[in-house]
């Protein structure tokens, strides 16, 4: 059997990242709305020397990497919404 890998980036691979995070979240915390959810990872998003001032057309409001998910839970309340 062989094993095949394929470079995954940009918004092909931003897309479901983001959907799974978006899923994920509200089954753990019930309470929170989309809008909440939106104004959080809004919030949460990575900044860097690339995405200059955010928001913008090519960047949104950031990056959804590891530290910002990390950032956006670390800053749900432990009990829940």
């Amino acid at each position: 059997m062989t094993v095949r890998y394929r470079y995954f980036s940009g918004t092909r691979a931003a897309t479901p990242y983001a959907a799974g995070v978006a899923a994920l979240l509200p089954e753990k915390y019930p309470r929170l709305t989309a809008a909440q959810l939106r104004e959080k990872l809004q919030a949460q998003a990575t900044r860097d020397a690339k995405s200059k001032n955010l928001p913008n057309p090519n960047c949104g409001y950031g990056k959804l990497d590891l530290a910002a998910v990390e950032r956006l839970i670390d800053n749900l309340p432990a009990g829940g919404l």
